[in-house]
Order: structure tokens, then C-alpha cells, then sequence
């Protein structure tokens, strides 16, 4: 049998009220099971406008988190042990018409300026992806260019990063 499209948006909401409800409003039209989201709109520690998008997901212990997920229609769980303020990984199952699962690590990440690059963070996510022998997709907002996906140019931040 064969496996469904997992509509995936990736976005930096850049603590935007506005830009929040319009992520809202075009995943109810798109139908969009994952959003990976940096800098959402957050109000007294909590992440707003993004309700409509599905099961929010982001480090428990961070009232001002630069990275999360939410995720719709689809079995999910946070790895808490491999997220931060800025990465935010979770655990997704899919499952197609005829029943048989599988799982996939999505991850939501902000590289800031000025921070190493990859971050300690990303490097164990990896490790414990190879480990476990499962496939990984990271949506992040890098402040890193290489021509490899698609910049005109390159820098060191994108060189490092690849």
C-alpha cells in the first residue's frame, strides 16, 4: 500500500500576532499535519494563534521558546530530552491505508546569530537518529547560506551547518 503526502509548513512568525492568524487560517485550508514554527507569538509564556494548527509541542520548561511545533491528524510525542528553547524535535507516526507505521523525527529550530552552529542540540538529535535508525527532517530558520539548498552564495555559518 502506499503512503500518503505529510503536508509540512515551515515558518518564522517573528513574534507576529498578524502573522500568526494567517498561519492559522491557511493551515485549516490547506489541511497541513505539521507546522514547524521559529519565533512564534508568545503572550505571559504562552504560545498564541496557532490553536487552530493542531497539538502544540515545545520544551516544557521554557516560558519564551524560539522554536515549536504543532502537529494534526497524526500520532506525535515531544523528545524532550534533545529540546531547547531553540529546537524543538518530535517523534511522529505515520500510518498508511493498510496499517503499518512508521516513525520520522521532525524538528523546528532557530540558529541565532552570534551562537555556534550546528548547536550541541542538533548534533544529539542526529546521533540519536542515527541510533535509532530514523529518518529526520529539520524545518529551521538557519541565518546560514550554501548553494546546496538553494542560496545564491555561501557562508561560513552555511558551511558548517552542511
Amino acid at each position: 500500500m502506499g503512503w500518503s503526502v505529510i503536508g509540512v509548513t515551515q515558518i518564522n512568525l517573528h513574534h507576529s500576532k498578524g502573522a500568526s492568524a494567517v498561519l492559522a487560517r491557511s493551515q485549516s485550508v490547506m489541511h497541513t499535519a505539521i507546522s514547524l514554527i521559529q519565533e512564534p507569538w508568545v503572550v505571559r509564556g504562552c504560545v498564541r494563534g496557532v490553536a487552530a494548527c493542531g497539538k502544540l509541542f515545545k520544551v516544557p520548561t521554557e516560558q519564551r521558546p524560539r522554536a515549536c511545533i504543532t502537529v494534526k491528524g497524526l500520532g506525535a510525542r515531544l523528545l524532550p530530552e534533545v529540546c531547547s528553547r531553540d529546537l524543538t524535535a518530535v517523534e511522529v507516526t505515520a500510518v498508511n491505508s493498510a496499517g503499518d507505521a512508521r516513525k520520522l523525527v521532525i524538528c523546528s529550530a532557530y540558529f541565532p546569530h552570534g551562537e555556534e552552529v550546528p548547536s550541541l542540540e542538533i548534533v544529539r538529535l542526529v546521533d540519536l537518529c542515527q541510533r535509532e535508525g530514523l529518518p529526520l527532517l529539520i524545518g529551521c530558520d538557519a541565518n546560514a547560506h550554501h548553494t546546496i539548498w538553494g542560496s545564491t552564495g555561501m557562508n561560513e555559518r552555511g558551511r558548517r551547518l552542511l
